[in-house]
């Protein structure tokens, strides 16, 4: 993309420091991106997705990486999803945004099982096959500290694993890479990123949002918010196992 008022405002702020430095301490303690790689970024109109786009191309012409990042929504066919709004704001931000449609909302409409599952596996294909289609081979999403620690509790209580999201995770016998630029990222400064930039969240709530076991462990982490150091204390505690202690 070329070089927007955006990025140029983003370059001579606060967030060319600690943020842009927390981005590359992911890159390269975990290996994520090379330079002039061409990687599909998957968006849904959340302050996330955003914040993650908007620091990778902060990133990509600060230090000349060549980069092609491919901004993609997945429109799944939900009620209140208005991709044509995140069309206009992506690209008053300086991106063209390209919008997969995978329609599953009949589906899990019908099914009411495994909700989570069925659309995450929906949104990754369509973005797997984008990325493919483009010739590359990594899809960036914008998971944070607290979706790890959410999806550690998930996998600990309802799946007996102790398991979660890596930052750099092959699938597909290796040929594809899920990567996750956000890995050290708190909530919070994500949020205060938003604010600066003046973005609004576009994204559209979950019809089955209620039902689903990730909404009751975010209910549940919710009670720890008072507090960031819990939620710290369970994201590196993940690197700090006494095996002496366990069965």
């Amino acid at each position: 993309m070329k070089r927007s008022s955006t990025i140029d405002h983003l370059l001579k702020s606060w967030v060319s420091g600690f943020p842009l430095g927390l981005i590359e301490k992911v890159i390269k303690r975990y290996g994520i991106l090379e330079p002039k790689e061409t990687f599909v970024a998957g968006v849904s109109g959340g302050i996330d997705s955003f914040v993650m786009l908007l620091l990778l191309e902060g990133y990509n012409q600060k230090f000349g990486m060549g980069w092609e990042i491919i901004p993609c929504f997945v429109n799944l066919g939900f009620p209140k999803a208005r991709p044509e709004r995140l069309l206009t704001a992506f690209r008053h931000y300086g991106f063209r945004l390209k919008i997969l449609s995978e329609g599953i909302y009949p589906i899990l409409k019908r099914t009411r099982k495994n909700l989570c599952f069925l659309c995450t596996r929906a949104r990754r294909k369509a973005l797997v096959s984008e990325v493919m289609r483009r010739g590359g081979f990594k899809v960036a999403l914008a998971h944070h500290k607290e979706d790890v620690v959410e999806a550690l509790l998930l996998n600990l209580i309802y799946n007996r694993e102790f398991a979660t999201m890596v930052p750099n995770q092959g699938i597909l016998q290796g040929r594809i890479r899920i990567i996750r630029p956000l890995y050290l990222f708190d909530r919070e400064l994500i949020e205060r990123i938003a604010t600066f930039l003046h973005y609004s969240d576009l994204s559209h709530p979950c019809p089955f949002q209620r039902e689903s076991k990730r909404s009751k462990i975010r209910s549940l982490l919710n009670l720890l918010a008072d507090n960031r150091n819990k939620l710290d204390n369970i994201f590196f505690g993940m690197k700090n196992i006494r095996w002496t202690y366990l069965p």
